[in-house]
């Protein structure tokens, strides 16, 4: 019983990242200027508890006042997804930094965690849909960065994965473009 448990979970999970996969592409978008630090904090927050339960360390760094003209649906999402991998790859006792910066075009959030990371030659075909690193007994369905990078690239932005300075786990970083308030 518990293999069919979780056999209907991965399967329902699939079904669910691909009508979202589905839907950011023709779904019509409502822009508004949101506030990049807020829509973090949020993300942090709705993850903390699982954060906690793994002791990881959750961070933020960055300024106010950083807007962007987005949708908030997904904006959430882009970020959502960005954040809850890094939480979810971290193994217990690790570390997530979340880092907002600006310069006059753009903003840059840089999510980077202590986990195992994506090997280089990896990384370009992560973004591609039902790809996934490592074993078939993977985690995940091989949808959420391939969402992540379509959501980034209706929302006039981008997404990279490097490595972190000190050489462990992953960074990964989000650019898009910045507004002034009126």
């Amino acid at each position: 019983l518990s293999d069919l448990a979780a056999s209907i979970e991965r399967a329902s999970r699939l079904v669910s990242q691909l009508l979202t996969s589905t839907r950011i592409s023709h779904q019509p978008l409502s822009r508004q200027a949101l506030d990049m630090k807020q829509a973090i904090i949020a993300m942090m927050a709705d993850l903390a508890p699982i954060a906690a339960q793994k002791q990881i360390a959750l961070s933020f760094d960055g300024a106010d006042g950083l807007r962007v003209l987005a949708d908030e649906t997904l904006l959430r999402l882009l970020l959502g997804n960005v954040i809850e991998n890094a939480v979810k790859y971290t193994p217990q006792n690790g570390e997530v930094r979340v880092v907002l910066t600006a310069d006059d075009v753009q903003i840059r959030c840089a999510v980077t965690d202590s986990g195992p990371g994506i090997p280089e030659s990896e990384r370009a075909h992560v973004f591609q849909r039902f790809y996934r690193v490592g074993t078939p007994e993977a985690q995940g369905t091989g949808l959420g960065l391939a969402i992540v990078a379509e959501v980034a690239a209706r929302l006039s932005g981008g997404i990279a994965l490097k490595t972190p300075a000190n050489g462990v786990g992953l960074l990964v970083e989000i650019t898009l473009p910045r507004v002034y308030p009126a």
